[in-house]
């Protein structure tokens, strides 16, 4: 009798236990459970987590507005008495080609010259004023814009010679040239206010107006005392024939009076204001040659290079494509040889 292995029993697919059906779902409840258990302990932390989520969400979009505007014109941190500047200054050239407005303007020039221009209720004027703070010789120049007067004081504030043209030219001139002078000083103000945070060296040498201020006189605002004392047309008119009858008189006996007195009067307008003791300094010279020179032998001889330097301007002359507007000549750096003098040394040519 042969013996059979004994068939091999079909493997069937392992069903799933009772134990292994129940352990997922076990775990599950369990979880639910400590979750919601924990979740008065965790909420604080949840909150935190939220809020720096959400400060790092409001920094991104910050950062991202942020190099989005770099594209854009952003206008400068300015103050309000800035704005306040600049918003005149706008006012005022809108108005310089038109019907003028009432203003002031002064100006402190490094050299210690004070300019003050002024239009008032249709008198456009002009102060210069030589020496320390103002205490020099001036020169006053008004007009009503069809005559110029033009006024010199002495140190005293006594009249030394004046002069009253009729001539509508001179007028004219008079007034294109202060126009040009006040855009230039609106336009260099404008930019030392919006390029204030910009440090260049010796700017204050080579800028035409060194510490400018302006001020508008609207809804019939009074001039300031200083400018309202002297600012009078038809008195400075009145006082300026008044002076041209004494050199009349003085001309008519000058077999009365000395010799001196004679050639002070006869002396021109424009001769007033060379410098005492020199020939060369000022507007023009006295001198009729070249080696003649005043007391001030010094001053008097860097005066003369600087007046003979080729390349130059004139006192109120136009060339290079620049108008000088002082009363004196300006030549080339090379030519004008200032003498600075150094806080903390000797002095020295430069």
């Amino acid at each position: 009798m042969e013996l059979k292995s004994p068939k091999a029993k079909k493997k069937l697919p392992k069903l799933l236990s009772w134990k292994k059906m129940f352990r997922t779902p076990f775990l599950l409840l369990l979880l639910i459970g400590t979750s919601t258990c924990d979740n008065s302990d965790t909420s604080d932390n949840s909150d935190i987590s939220l809020s720096f989520d959400n400060s790092l969400s409001n920094s991104s979009v910050l950062n991202n507005n942020r190099f989005r505007l770099r594209h854009y014109h952003i206008q400068p941190n300015e103050s309000l008495d800035e704005k306040q500047v600049l918003s005149d200054i706008k006012y005022l050239r809108r108005h310089l080609n038109r019907e003028i407005i009432n203003f002031v303007m002064t100006d402190v020039l490094v050299d210690g010259e004070v300019e003050n221009r002024v239009h008032y209720n249709g008198i456009t004027a002009k102060e210069t004023s030589v020496g320390i703070d103002g205490g020099g010789i001036k020169l006053r120049q008004l007009t009503d814009g069809r005559h110029l007067i033009q006024v010199i004081y002495t140190s005293n504030g006594v009249i030394q010679d004046c002069e009253y043209l009729a001539d509508g030219k001179t007028t004219r001139n008079f007034l294109k040239t202060l126009r040009k002078e006040l855009k230039l000083a609106l336009d260099e103000q404008t930019y030392k206010i919006l390029e204030k945070d910009t440090d260049i060296e010796d700017e204050r040498f080579y800028r035409h107006f060194g510490n400018m201020t302006l001020r508008l006189l609207k809804e019939n605002e009074q001039l300031p005392p200083d400018i309202a004392e002297w600012l009078n047309y038809d008195r400075l008119k009145i006082e300026c024939l008044e002076r041209h009858e004494e050199l009349r008189y003085i001309m008519a006996n000058k077999n009365k009076v000395g010799e001196q007195t004679l050639i002070r009067s006869r002396r021109s307008f424009r001769e007033n204001l060379i410098m005492p003791g020199t020939k060369w300094c000022g507007v023009g010279q006295l001198a009729e040659r070249y080696s003649e020179l005043g007391d001030d032998r010094a001053e008097d001889r860097c005066c003369r290079a600087h007046d003979n330097c080729h390349v130059n301007i004139g006192a109120f002359r136009r060339r290079f494509g620049y108008f000088n507007f002082r009363p004196y000549t300006i030549s080339h750096c090379r030519c004008d040889r200032r003498y600075r003098i150094d806080p903390t040394g000797p002095s020295s040519w430069i």
